[in-house]
């Protein structure tokens, strides 16, 4: 007489609903890494102003953070004017952090506002660490909040 062996229903049954658990608890969800890289972006964002403000205080003169929204999502950390980048302490690099890239996929620079309006989108320290914008090409204390708008958005993958 010939035995059977195998695995019944009720065990292949369990097996899968074991998987399936274990499977949605350790899986991290899409939503979740978003907000991570979301908070990430936003701490990287407010060490890089007080990095610019702390080398103004450091170095005299004027340091400065120029956001660029849209195409190049990014932001520029600058001594005098934009052309002139800072080294990154971090990469030893012209001071040059683009969102949606690497580490801060799925983070996007969405607008700013409140920094004046010839330049843009820029604000600027003096060498007391207080923050200016520019109006007319002139260097105005920055006296009301200003905003920067960060958003999840979907990961390039390149």
């Amino acid at each position: 007489m010939r035995s059977w062996t195998g695995f019944t229903l009720v065990q292949l049954v369990l097996t899968l609903v074991l998987l399936g658990l274990i499977a949605y608890f350790a899986v991290p969800r899409h939503g979740a890494i978003v907000e991570v890289r979301g908070r990430a972006a936003l701490v990287k964002l407010c060490e890089d102003i007080r990095y610019a403000q702390s080398v103004a205080m450091a170095g005299g003169g004027f340091t400065g953070v120029q956001f660029l929204t849209g195409a190049p999502n990014e932001y520029l950390v600058f001594k005098t004017d934009p052309s002139n980048l800072i080294t990154d302490p971090w990469t030893r690099q012209p001071f040059r952090f683009t969102f949606n890239q690497q580490r801060m996929a799925g983070v996007e620079l969405t607008s700013v506002s409140g920094l004046g309006s010839d330049p843009a989108d820029r604000v600027l320290f003096n060498s007391l660490g207080r923050p200016f914008k520019s109006e007319g090409g002139t260097n105005i204390p920055l006296t009301e909040p200003a905003t920067v708008l960060l958003r999840p958005c979907s990961p390039s993958i390149a």
